[in-house]
């Protein structure tokens, strides 16, 4: 079954068989918010917003790794995906090669794990 297919099926679930059910929906809810921040986005599909930390799925080095996709010069034509820390000789950028990116996931929360 495709990712996809997952996605539809809890679509359906949410919007018909959770008729009623507040605990359903919200289980289901959640699972489809976990799936949709969980996928690689294609460069060619569309960018990150402006100074948006995220993983960067970068092909030439076949690893992923965190960065920022910024507009440093304060202008569109300058738009770049970078690792490292700006204004730090360590500052790389590796826009040609990224090919896709994703949402950083929330950061950990202890009282979220109540119950476990």
């Amino acid at each position: 079954m495709t990712r996809e297919e997952i996605l539809d099926g809890l679509y359906l679930i949410k919007n018909w068989k959770c008729n009623g059910d507040a605990k359903m929906h919200e289980v289901v809810t959640e699972a489809i918010k976990a799936l949709e921040q969980t996928r690689w986005i294609p460069v060619s599909e569309r960018l990150p917003e402006k100074n948006m930390a995220c993983l960067l799925s970068v092909g030439i080095f076949h690893f992923t790794m965190m960065g920022t996709y910024s507009d440093l010069m304060g202008t569109t034509s300058h738009k770049i995906f970078w690792i490292g820390e700006y204004g730090k000789n360590d500052f790389k950028d590796v826009t040609e090669y990224v090919k896709a990116w994703m949402p950083l996931p929330e950061p950990y929360n202890a009282e979220s794990e109540v119950g476990e």
